[in-house]
């Protein structure tokens, strides 16, 4: 199981790396946040066919919702990527 984030999902959506992404974004072992789908969707220059895709990459990932473990979990490991 792996934990997908934003930028690997809109990545999965581009032709130059689709064929080593789509594997991760259809396996319905992995998970992304709902941050991811708040900030995939919400992008205001997003396209119709793009909806669409990453709609599907939601409807067979499982989004895991906001609690206090997450919230907790991601500052931890911006800890660690900012201060090493």
């Amino acid at each position: 199981m792996y934990l997908l984030d934003t930028n690997i999902l809109i990545y999965s959506g581009e032709p130059v790396y689709s064929a080593a992404l789509f594997p991760y974004v259809t396996d319905p072992e992995n998970v992304v946040s709902v941050i991811s789908s708040i900030e995939t969707l919400g992008y205001h220059k997003i396209t119709t066919e793009q909806i669409q895709y990453f709609k599907s990459i939601f409807s067979i990932v499982v989004v895991l919702p906001i609690d206090e473990a997450v919230v907790g979990r991601a500052i931890q490991l911006a800890n660690i990527i900012i201060f090493g």
